[in-house]
C-alpha cells in the first residue's frame, strides 16, 4: 500500500525561499510561546502529582543502595529443649533479652542462658522502661489479662506483679511503649490512654493501637490513619490515611508511615508520599531501631527485609525468603526481630551492626576470657573491673585494643600470667577495632 499524500488540488503559495507569505510571523512566534507555557505548566502538574521528574508512573522513589544483611546468631540454645514454644514477643534491656512465650518467659544475657519462668504462658506485650523510683531499666511484660510484670533478674529471678504501682489496678493494659523522654511510659487500655511516672497519672480518651514513641511523641493508627499524642501539652491530633500497615520514628525523630504500596513521612502536619514501591510488591509493616526503619516488603511468595536509612533504601543482593505473615520488632542493637504467626523467631542485621558485634564476641572474645581472664575479672575479683558482659566489653572497647593488642601502658594479660597466641591477638584486634 502506498503511503498517503497530502492532496494537491490547491496552488502552492510558498515563495521560492520555502516561506509562507500569508502566514504572519508574529502570530506563529505567539503560538510557540503559548505552546512552550503550556508544556512549562503540565510538566510542573506532573511533578507535583508525583509523575515527574524521572518519576514515571510508578510515584516517587527514593534513591536506593545495597544492604550487608544477615542472620544473626545471637544466642546459645536453650539446654535441653528445641525452643521456647510459641513465642509472642520480644523485649531487650542492655544484656538481658526476654522472649516471651506460651512456655513462659526465658531470658538470655549477653547471649547466655540466664534462666526461665514458667507461672505465666499468655502474653499481649513486653517492653523495656525506666525503672520506676532508681536508676536503671526494667523489662515488662502484660499477661494475658491485661497485668503488668517485672522481670527480676539478679539473685531472685522471676516475675513481680507490678500493676498497682502504676495505678492500674482494674484497668487491663493491651500495650505498653517508654516515652522516650523522662521516666514516663505509655499504657494503651481498652478505650483510653494512660501516660505515668509512676506518682502521677495522666488518661486520654483515645483509643490507640500499635504504640510507638520517640522523645515525648507517642503514635498509634488503625485502618483510617494515625493519632498523635504530646503528653507534656496534653494535644492530640489525627491524621487521616486509610490503609496504613505500619508506623515508626526514625533515629532523628522523623514519624514514617506506610500502606501497602508507599512510604510517607509526616510534614507540617501532614503525610507526604516519599516513595511507592515497585508493581508486585507490598509492605507489611515498618519497625524502627537504631540503625533506621526496618520494612517488611512482600511479593506473591514470601516476605523480605529492608532498612530505611539516611534517606535511602538499602537492599541485600540475596533476599531471605521469610514468611509472609511475619511482623517485625525493631531492636536497640539496630537489629530486627521477624515473628511469625506460628511464633517462630529470628533475628536479622548488618554485618556492620551491634548484632554481628555480640556474635563476634561471643564467638571469639567470650572463649578468650575464659582462658586468660576470668582470674582477675569476674563481679568480685581481684581487678575491680567486671569483664563478664558484652556491654563491659564494649564500654571499654578503646582500653582493650590498647592493653591486649598494643600492650601499652600496661599489658594485659599482665606479664608472666600467659601471653595471648598471635591469632587470639588478631581475633581481639578484629573486634576492638569494629565501629557498630
Amino acid at each position: 500500500m502506498s503511503p498517503l499524500r497530502r492532496p494537491s488540488a490547491l496552488p502552492s503559495s510558498r515563495s521560492s525561499d520555502g516561506t509562507d507569505p500569508s502566514r504572519k510571523p508574529p502570530r506563529r512566534r505567539k503560538s510557540a510561546s503559548m505552546a512552550h507555557r503550556f508544556c512549562l505548566g503540565l510538566s510542573a502538574w506532573l511533578l507535583v502529582a508525583g509523575c515527574g521528574s524521572g518519576d514515571g508512573e510508578s510515584g516517587p522513589r527514593l534513591p536506593e543502595g545495597s544492604l550487608d544483611l544477615s542472620r544473626i546468631e545471637w544466642s546459645q540454645p536453650l539446654p535441653s529443649m528445641t525452643g521456647p514454644g510459641h513465642v509472642s514477643t520480644v523485649a531487650e534491656a542492655g544484656d538481658d533479652v526476654a522472649l516471651y512465650s506460651d512456655l513462659g518467659i526465658f531470658v538470655w544475657s549477653s547471649g547466655s542462658t540466664a534462666g526461665s519462668d514458667v507461672s505465666i504462658r499468655s502474653w499481649r506485650d513486653a517492653a523495656a522502661v525506666p525503672a520506676l523510683g532508681i536508676p536503671g531499666t526494667w523489662l515488662v511484660g502484660v499477661d494475658g489479662e491485661g497485668r503488668l510484670h517485672r522481670l527480676r533478674n539478679g539473685l531472685s529471678f522471676g516475675l513481680e506483679d507490678i500493676t498497682a504501682r502504676y495505678a492500674l489496678t482494674g484497668k487491663p493494659v493491651y500495650e505498653l511503649v517508654a516515652s522516650g523522654s523522662g521516666s514516663e511510659v505509655v499504657f494503651a487500655l481498652e478505650n483510653q490512654l494512660a501516660i505515668t511516672d509512676g506518682s502521677a497519672l495522666k488518661l486520654f480518651d483515645v483509643s490507640l493501637r500499635n504504640l510507638i514513641a520517640h522523645a515525648g511523641r507517642v503514635a498509634g493508627f488503625d485502618a483510617s490513619g494515625l493519632r498523635l499524642v504530646e503528653p507534656k501539652t496534653g494535644s492530640t491530633r489525627r491524621i487521616e490515611l486509610s490503609g496504613l500497615v505500619g508506623l515508626a520514628f526514625s533515629p532523628d525523630g522523623a514519624l514514617w508511615a506506610a500502606t501497602a504500596d508507599a512510604l510517607y513521612v509526616e510534614k507540617d502536619g501532614s503525610l507526604a508520599r516519599r516513595h511507592r514501591v515497585l508493581p508486585g510488591q507490598q509492605i507489611r509493616g515498618l519497625a524502627g531501631s537504631l540503625r533506621g526503619i526496618w520494612i517488611a516488603l512482600a511479593d506473591e511468595s514470601a516476605l523480605s527485609l529492608a532498612l530505611l536509612r539516611d534517606g535511602q533504601l538499602l537492599q541485600p543482593a540475596t533476599r531471605p525468603a521469610l514468611p509472609l505473615d511475619a511482623r517485625l520488632l525493631g531492636s536497640p542493637s539496630g537489629d530486627v526481630w521477624v515473628l511469625s504467626s506460628d511464633g517462630q523467631l529470628s533475628r536479622y542485621g548488618q554485618e556492620s551492626g551491634g548484632g554481628r558485634d555480640l556474635a563476634l564476641w561471643r564467638e571469639t572474645l567470650l572463649p578468650l576470657f575464659g582462658r586468660h581472664c576470668q582470674g582477675c575479672h569476674l563481679p568480685n575479683g581481684s581487678a575491680h573491673i567486671d569483664m563478664t558482659t558484652y556491654s563491659s566489653w564494649t564500654r571499654l572497647r578503646s582500653a582493650v585494643l590498647e592493653r591486649v593488642v598494643n600492650r601499652t601502658p600496661s599489658p594485659m594479660p599482665p606479664d608472666g600470667s600467659g601471653m595471648l597466641s598471635p591469632d587470639e591477638r588478631t581475633a581481639v584486634s578484629a573486634w576492638a577495632t569494629r565501629s557498630p
